[in-house]
C-alpha cells in the first residue's frame, strides 16, 4: 500500500519539511485568527463557494443587521432587483393631501372613497356655463315649455334686456323713430326705395290730388329750423368713409323763419372731382323767380339760357355804337329802313 506525503516548505530553514502529526500543515492566518488544524485555508476556496449555512454562530455574529442599514447596501450591490414597481392597486391611501400623494390616489383606481381620509364635505361649484346640447334633454323640455306659451301672451316686461336691446335695434312698422343712418342695398335692377299706398294689386284710382301732406311721400324736415339752413337730397358717388360731400344736392334752402316758415328750391353742382361743397347754380325763389344763382354766368351754349342780367349788358354794349334817329317825325323810309338794318348786324355780332 503507497502512502502519499504532503510536503512544506519551511521558510525559517529555507527546506521542504513532510507534514506529519508532529509537523503539521501550516496556514496562512487570515484575520489575526489561526486556523484549526485539518481546517481549510482561504486561499484553497473558489471564490463565491462559503454559503451562510456554512459559517458559524459566532462567524455570523459580525454581520448581523448591516443588511438593515441604508448605508450599508448600495443599489448597484443588490441582485436580483425588478426593472419595473407596477403600484399597488390594493393600497390605502391616508392623509391624502400632499399634492403628490393626490395624483397617485387619482391614478389607483383600487382606492375606495371610504379610505380616503380628510377629504371635504362639501364641494361648491365655480362659475360657469354650458350648452344646451350638454344636457341631455334640455332643448325637449324648453320646446314643450314654448309650445305651451299662447301667443301674444309674453309682455315686454318679461322680456330679459338682451332681447329688448335686440328689439330696440330693429325698425318698427309704425310710429317708430330710427337714429342714424339707413342704408337700402338691394343689387336687383329696380327701385331700391318704393313709397306709395298700397304696396300690392292695382287699379287703386284714389292717388292725392291736393297739395297738402296726403300728397306728399317723401318729406325732408321736422321741427329743426334756422335762417339759410339746408333740406337736401344728394346725388352721386359716396364713399361711406371718405366723402365729406355729393357732387350734386337739390332742396330746400329756409330764408324765414316765422310761423310755418319759408325758403327757396335750390340745386347745386361742382366743376371738379374732387371732394369739396358743390356750388348752388339754380334758385327757385318762394316768390316764383327762376334765377341763376352766379352774378358772373353767361349762356355758353345755344341751348343756355339767358338772363335778365346778361341779355341787359349783351344788348347795351352792342347798341352803343348805334345812334338814334334825330327826329323821327321828319325821318324818310330809307332812314328807318337804314336804322333798322344797323340794328340788326348790331344784335347779331
Amino acid at each position: 500500500m503507497s502512502k502519499t506525503l504532503i510536503q512544506q516548505y519551511n521558510r525559517e530553514t529555507g527546506k521542504a519539511e513532510t507534514v506529519s502529526d508532529e509537523n503539521p500543515l501550516k496556514v496562512t492566518v487570515v484575520g489575526g485568527i489561526a486556523p484549526e488544524p485539518g481546517s481549510v485555508g482561504t486561499e484553497e476556496l473558489e471564490d463565491k463557494a462559503v454559503t451562510t449555512e456554512k459559517l458559524a454562530d459566532d462567524a455570523k455574529a459580525p454581520f448581523a443587521g448591516t443588511a438593515d442599514e441604508a448605508n450599508s447596501v448600495t443599489w448597484e450591490n443588490v441582485a436580483g432587483k425588478p426593472t419595473a414597481f407596477p403600484p399597488d392597486t390594493s393600497v390605502k391611501v391616508d392623509n391624502a393631501t400632499h399634492a403628490d400623494t393626490a395624483d397617485v390616489a387619482n391614478s389607483v383606481s383600487g382606492v375606495s372613497w371610504d379610505a380616503v381620509e380628510d377629504k371635504p364635505s362639501d364641494f361648491p361649484p365655480s362659475a360657469h356655463t354650458h350648452p344646451i346640447s350638454d344636457v341631455n334633454g334640455l332643448q325637449d323640455e324648453l320646446d314643450a315649455k314654448l309650445s305651451e306659451i299662447a301667443d301674444g301672451s309674453v309682455t315686454t316686461a318679461k322680456l330679459a334686456q338682451a332681447v329688448m336691446d335686440l328689439i330696440n335695434e330693429k325698425v318698427k312698422k309704425s310710429g317708430d323713430m330710427l337714429t342714424g343712418p339707413l342704408v337700402f342695398s338691394d343689387p336687383n335692377d329696380r327701385s331700391k326705395i318704393i313709397l306709395t299706398k298700397y304696396p300690392d294689386g292695382t287699379g287703386h284710382s284714389n292717388a292725392p290730388t291736393e297739395l297738402d301732406l296726403k300728397s306728399v311721400y317723401l318729406h325732408l324736415g321736422g321741427t329743426e329750423y334756422a335762417n339759410d339752413s339746408y333740406r337736401l337730397i344728394g346725388f352721386g358717388y359716396r364713399h361711406h368713409e371718405d366723402t365729406n360731400h355729393a357732387p350734386v344736392v337739390a332742396g330746400y334752402q329756409e330764408t324765414n323763419t316765422d310761423a310755418a316758415d319759408m325758403g327757396d328750391f335750390i340745386i347745386g353742382t361742382r366743376s371738379t372731382n374732387q371732394d369739396v361743397a358743390p356750388v348752388i347754380r339754380l334758385r327757385v325763389t318762394s316768390d316764383g323767380q327762376i334765377q341763376a344763382e352766379q352774378e358772373d354766368y353767361a349762356p355758353s351754349g345755344d341751348l343756355s339760357l339767358a338772363t335778365k342780367k346778361y341779355v341787359d349788358g349783351a344788348v347795351a354794349s352792342k347798341l352803343s355804337a348805334l345812334e338814334p334817329i334825330a327826329d323821327p317825325t321828319t325821318a324818310s323810309a330809307e332812314d328807318v329802313a337804314n336804322a333798322y338794318n344797323s340794328l340788326l348786324a348790331a344784335l347779331k355780332g
